[in-house]
């Protein structure tokens, strides 16, 4: 029994050093293209090669290339998990804000009044987004119901009446700024 994990440790090894220049170069590669510390990169790339050394199959290719393969992977998703922007939701964007001022009793809110401050495109967003058309709930429901799906039915409408994404971009974050400046 003792024979046979000697045999295994030592297949490890092998294994590991034969792979181990291609994990310094993918944690250099992360370390340049997201910034960090490579030697972070390094021990997750150490991390996941046992991981990738528990999965190969032999029957399907070289160890080194499924080894470079999952830690690329593993990596990859980290770092994608890590650099996620949080969603920008008009939707719960508006349902935080009438929370928000049902918190404060003192504060008589009325829409009309708010939207009557705004600029003409404001408005249109805010709009579209309170107050949809038809043709933009039959969209939303086709596509799912969610709110993702509505966010995305605004966008493509606004997209064809003309605006730029950098224009409702900038629009989604006036209307931001407008609420936050309404809460206070």
């Amino acid at each position: 029994m003792a024979e046979g994990i000697g045999l295994q440790k030592t297949a490890v090894t092998e294994g590991f050093l034969e792979v181990e220049p291609c994990l310094r170069r993918i944690a250099h590669k992360f370390q340049i293209t997201y910034g960090g510390d490579y030697d972070e990169y390094l021990a997750d790339a150490y991390y996941h090669f046992l991981s990738a050394w528990d999965t190969y199959d032999t029957s399907k290719g070289q160890m080194k290339g499924w080894v470079c393969l999952v830690v690329w992977k593993n990596l990859f998703e980290a770092m994608r998990l890590k650099c996620r922007r949080p969603s920008f939701t008009p939707f719960s964007m508006m349902s935080d804000f009438i929370d928000d001022l049902k918190d404060h009793q003192t504060h008589n809110f009325s829409l009309l009044e708010f939207l009557d401050g705004l600029n003409e495109d404001v408005q249109t967003l805010i709009m579209m987004a309170l107050n949809p058309t038809e043709e933009i709930i039959l969209e939303v429901q086709s596509r799912g119901g969610e709110v993702r799906n509505a966010r995305s039915t605004i966008r493509q409408k606004l997209r064809e009446i003309g605006w730029s994404r950098s224009h409702i971009r900038s629009v989604w974050l006036k209307v931001e700024r407008h609420i936050r400046d309404e809460i206070k």
